[in-house]
This record gives structure tokens, sequence and C-alpha cells, in this order.
């Protein structure tokens, strides 16, 4: 390291120590994480299951995410996979239940998925939200049941979870980024 290097980091180790902060890495450096970045994920289920793996669905919060993925060795079988340092973890089984028809109803492919659109619609949903300070907590990639009387499920929805001091909103859009619906609380 040159000596104007050192002396640019020892500048801004002092500042960040002077502004009360640290340098410990459980701090996180951005406090939206994967949200703001989540290619990682992507990569990862790609590499380890290809594009066309089934999913039920895909939970992204800033440090973690979690994704049920369709066995593909056995296609009655559903995994959860935590995502977490930026590797997915060992699977942990999850009650599909054993109406198939309905499981197939609710899978995805997770081809289907574009996670870059996520980081581009956080500003929307915080202002749909209509709360101060608003910050996205978590994204949730799954289908809705659009018939809970007949089971039938709608098209996968990117459902995005808006909380600030004085309420909050759950802001929804298609895959594609079109905006479906927003309920206030």
């Amino acid at each position: 390291m040159t000596s104007g290097r050192r002396a640019r980091a020892t500048l801004a180790l002092a500042a960040v120590t002077l502004a009360g902060g640290s340098l410990a890495a459980d701090e996180p450096t951005n406090p939206e994480g994967l949200l703001q970045a989540p290619e990682p994920i992507e990569d990862a289920v790609r590499s380890r299951f290809g594009a066309a793996v089934g999913i039920r669905s895909l939970s992204v919060n800033p440090g973690s995410a979690e994704i049920e993925v369709q066995d593909p060795t056995l296609p009655a079988n559903l995994d959860l996979y935590p995502f977490e340092d930026g590797v997915l973890g060992p699977p942990e089984p999850v009650q599909a239940g054993r109406n198939k028809r309905q499981l197939e109803a609710r899978l995805f492919p997770f081809a289907d998925v574009d996670v870059r659109l996520i980081p581009r619609l956080l500003a929307d949903a915080c202002r749909r939200a209509e709360t101060d300070d608003a910050r996205v907590i978590s994204v949730v990639i799954e289908r809705t049941e659009s018939d809970q009387s007949y089971g039938i499920w709608g098209w996968p929805l990117m459902r995005f979870t808006v909380n600030g001091p004085r309420g909050g909103a759950s802001v929804e859009y298609g895959l594609q980024g079109k905006h479906k619906r927003t309920t206030r609380w």
C-alpha cells in the first residue's frame, strides 16, 4: 500500500470513528442489502437448479432470503433453501400437502422472476405507502389465491411490505413490474 493510500485509509477510519461509527463486520454497510442488490440470489438459484426450476415462493429481506423449490428429482417434494452470506443453505422439507394439483397450480418457473426489478421498485413502493419515513422491509414473490372457495391460484405477484413509524402498506406488482394494488394500514 502506498503512503498516499495509507493516509486516505487512515483518514477514512478516523472519520468513521469520530462520527460514532465502527467498522465491525456484523454491521451492514447498506441497510437495504439484498433488496438493493438481489442478483446473488438469482445467481445461486440458477447455479444450483437452473432457470427452469419450479418455485412456490421467494422471500427477500435486507440480510437474507428464502426460496421454496420443487425438488427436480422428486416433483411431489418442496424444499426451503435459506440464502445467507451469498450462499444457498441446505434444504429443509416443506409440507406441500398431498394434493398434487394444488401444488402444481402454485408453482411457477424461476425463469419468470426478474429479481433486478426489486431495487427499481423500492422507491415506488415507498411512495405508494403514503407514510413518513417509509422503507421496504421485505419482498415476497408468490402466487396468490384468487378464489378461495375453489382454490384457484392467480398470477405470481411481487408483494413489497413497507413500514414507517406511522403506518405501512402492502404494495403488489406483477412480475413485469406493473403496479396491481396497494393496501395501507
